[in-house]
């Protein structure tokens, strides 16, 4: 699952997993990061292993 979100939304985002007891990467990207072209095929909690 991917979320977009503005830089200034992380916290409300940290927030919101903390309430449903998520653990999920935040990963920053910027508007010409080549992994946006294929969203589909890009695991994030993989990338953050990694």
């Amino acid at each position: 699952m991917v979320t977009l979100v503005e830089w200034n939304e992380q916290l409300e985002v940290e927030r919101i997993q903390k309430r449903l007891g998520l653990s999920l990467p935040i990963i920053e990207m910027f508007s010409n990061d080549a992994r946006l072209r294929n969203l589909r095929g890009w695991d994030p909690v993989a990338a953050s292993v990694a």
